[in-house]
């Protein structure tokens, strides 16, 4: 049976929906032994004993050493990239990290060492598939599916956005004007939300915010404990941003929510 091994800095949203579900779940099928770590808890036995390696996302010093590594020692290595790490575009809170060219470099280098090419998205695995021995698409799994459990009803209509703080600045440039004529046209009759991302336009309007949830599970638990009607997920038409996946909307869905879409 083959032994699996998913690495990663933390066990972030991206590790959770592209490796961990997936891996736990064929594990527990029997079909394969799987162990999971953080990068800097790795142990000898670990590396010596898995025979596939899966990295997430992996950019740091530490990681390119471990997958040379992993590469002597005839290891299979698989790279998950769920964005195009290597084109942040700038104004994010990540774009300082990403856009250095000490960081593009490692990822490059990790990359050009594993066999295997895994993402979500059909565009990077065209983009970056060709540099790899084999590519795979990923598909989400809608974790914490709730959307068959009777919601109770709110009355004002709840409307919100959930996303990390990177995404504060697409829901000011994109919805800001929609948000303000909504909420001056309705008045009591809305309620608008944010979880996670902190727009500009909360302290202007007075709206609810929710700190983002480090944990998955409790991410999970918010987003159903604010019982919203309909969930906004706003995308800037550029380049970076058409890489990506669509997982807002299996994040909706699974919480029974009616998503308003960018196409």
């Amino acid at each position: 049976m083959t032994n699996a091994l998913l690495l990663y800095n933390r066990l972030i949203p991206s590790v959770r929906l592209c490796a961990y579900s997936q891996l736990n779940y064929l594990s527990e099928l029997g079909k394969i032994n799987f162990q999971h770590c953080e990068v800097r808890k790795i142990t000898t036995s670990q590396i010596k004993d898995n025979d596939v390696v899966i990295m997430v996302r992996s950019d740091s010093y530490l990681e390119e050493a471990l997958a040379k590594i992993f590469k002597n020692a005839g290891k299979y290595l698989v790279y998950i990239l769920d964005d195009d790490l290597l084109n942040i575009p700038e104004g994010l809170s990540s774009s300082k990290h990403y856009r250095s060219a000490e960081v593009k470099t490692r990822i490059t280098s990790i990359m050009a060492i594993c066999d295997c090419l895994l993402s979500p998205s059909k565009k990077i695995l065209e983009k970056y598939g060709d540099s790899f021995r084999k590519v795979g698409l990923i598909e989400e799994p809608a974790l914490g599916y709730k959307a068959l459990i009777q919601k109770s009803n709110s009355h004002p209509i709840k409307i919100g956005f959930a996303g990390s703080t990177d995404r504060s600045a697409d829901i000011d440039q994109i919805l800001a004007d929609t948000i303000k004529a909504i909420s001056e046209k309705y008045k009591d009759k809305v309620q608008i939300e944010f979880f996670g991302a902190k727009p500009d336009l909360i302290k202007d309007l007075g709206l609810n915010y929710f700190p983002y949830e480090d944990s998955y599970e409790d991410y999970q638990n918010k987003m159903w404990e604010l019982n919203w009607d309909i969930g906004l997920a706003p995308m800037p038409d550029t380049e970076f941003h058409r890489f990506k996946h669509y997982n807002k909307y299996i994040e909706y869905c699974a919480q029974g929510i009616i998503g308003i879409y960018s196409n």
